[in-house]
């Protein structure tokens, strides 16, 4: 998986995508991009599912372009909003959507955020 697209989306919080491939003989192969949401200092961070081809059943699913809507949306809000509305937003639109604690830091935070590392594993990409 490698990461692309970061953006400042609020204060002390950024999106950035991971694009990435596996595939096996019996398989063939699985094709993903997921759209990132991570508050830098908290490491609270939200995968979404952009895209997802797969050779095995014939899945073919691309709502990058829907999903980087949404962020732009919350990016450019006038006013503050919680990590709730901002799952709600990418619920409405019937994402599917994983929320996890990151214990190593990212490159989106690494670059804008350095100092919200708070104590997390240091990305080491830079």
């Amino acid at each position: 998986m490698f990461e692309t697209n970061h953006r400042i989306v609020g204060n002390g919080v950024v999106s950035y995508s991971e694009i990435g491939s596996i595939c096996t003989d019996e398989l063939g192969c699985t094709h993903t991009e997921f759209v990132l949401f991570a508050a830098c200092e908290s490491g609270q961070t939200m995968r979404v599912v952009a895209k997802l081809e797969r050779d095995f059943d014939g899945t073919h699913l691309d709502r990058v372009d829907e999903a980087n809507e949404v962020v732009q949306v919350l990016a450019s809000a006038e006013t503050s909003y919680s990590w709730t509305s901002a799952t709600k937003a990418f619920e409405r639109k019937a994402f599917q959507i994983d929320d996890y604690i990151e214990s190593k830091e990212n490159c989106a935070c690494a670059m804008a955020f350095p100092e919200l590392r708070n104590g997390k594993e240091k990305f080491e990409g830079l």
